[in-house]
């Protein structure tokens, strides 16, 4: 995902964590974690398409991260 993200391509959001919480709700068993990952990784989605400042500082918040590591 993050070589999606910092290609410009959305991310696979909906295969991925979508599932579990969809699973997570036909079964009867709380996903809050999940859920609320999966409306970040919405949102970065979404921004992946869109650009702009928000963007590009959130894939410089991302990869700051992981290269400090």
């Amino acid at each position: 995902m993050y070589f999606d993200r910092l290609g410009g391509r959305a991310l696979e959001v909906e295969a991925l964590t979508g599932a579990i919480v969809s699973r997570g709700k036909q079964l009867g068993v709380a996903t809050p974690l999940n859920g609320m990952l999966l409306s970040l990784l919405r949102a970065v989605s979404d921004g992946a398409t869109g650009g702009g400042a928000n963007d590009a500082c959130g894939v410089q918040m991302i990869h700051t991260s992981f290269s400090s590591r």
